[in-house]
């Protein structure tokens, strides 16, 4: 059951998709400190400057903390322009999410201050191809969400091989 006055309803009684705005999910365990001790776990360093691989796919992820979270390192870059950075990010994928999510201070460094109340074109690990990613927000604003918009956009698979780590997936383009 619905309540009528939930705004982000359709008027018809089919619902349509959760708008981007309306989704949220909690994520207590990843924040900003989390993503740099990933990054320096795993490498590369959250939010360092980066360069797009030739072969975007397969990329190595690793199962991470007592939550068996899915992080991944993806190079992303502003599609306005080439004088945007090319950035490593870690991302917690998240085949639940609707969309894509980057927080503020991704999105400050790919676009620069005071761009962060609207969408972006972000091209992520691939430059032929990008994906309009939305601010983090809600319970999980410190968290970049791979969501299902990019994993279907960038036609990527993710792939465990669990008799050789519990601990790494990649994500593949079959």
């Amino acid at each position: 059951m619905v309540a009528e006055t939930d705004p982000y309803l359709p008027e018809s009684p089919t619902l349509l998709a959760l708008p981007s705005r309306a989704y949220d999910v909690l994520i207590s365990d990843i924040d900003q400190g989390e993503l740099i001790n990933i990054g320096e776990q795993y490498q590369p360093t959250n939010l360092s400057s980066a360069v797009f691989p030739t072969i975007p796919f397969p990329v190595l992820g690793r199962v991470h903390g007592k939550n068996q979270r899915l992080m991944v390192p993806l190079v992303c870059q502003h599609a306005g322009g080439k004088k945007s950075p090319s950035l490593n990010v870690w991302f917690i994928v998240d085949t639940g999410a609707p969309y894509t999510y980057l927080t503020v201070q991704t999105i400050e460094k790919l676009v620069g201050q005071g761009f962060t109340n609207h969408t972006h074109n972000i091209m992520i690990q691939d430059q032929r191809t990008y994906v309009e990613c939305e601010i983090s927000r809600g319970h999980f604003t410190d968290v970049n969400v791979l969501g299902i918009d990019a994993i279907q956009e960038l036609e990527i698979s993710i792939i465990f091989q669990w008799k050789v780590s519990k601990k790494m997936f990649y994500l593949v383009r079959l």
